[in-house]
């Protein structure tokens, strides 16, 4: 990901939940498991523990043949990456 300017230090990234994709194989994404999954009539939101204190949460709409994943279950993460924003770490600055 290219920056706008030269940062070094914590930053902060945003995706929109429905952005980002989830794969029960390994895939180059970023590993996680499934924290919590809940039902939300078209779609499920699954918070996704991503190692420390950071959770991602990632909407996947319901489509045939798609497994649901459960509490526990190991999962990687990709993202589109024209899809994401980067900040300093207090916000306040956009770095992409």
């Amino acid at each position: 990901m290219k920056l706008a300017r030269a940062y070094t230090g914590n930053a902060v990234l945003a995706v929109r939940p429905e952005e980002a994709t989830l794969k029960t194989i390994e895939n180059g994404g970023v590993a996680g498991r499934v924290q919590f999954a809940t039902f939300l009539g078209d779609f499920i939101n699954y918070e996704i523990e991503l190692g420390g204190d950071c959770v991602l949460q990632v909407n996947e709409y319901l489509k045939e043949g798609l497994p649901i994943k459960k509490t526990g279950d190991k999962v990687w993460v990709t993202f589109d990456r024209k899809s994401v924003n980067l900040f300093t770490a207090d916000g306040k600055e956009s770095l992409v």
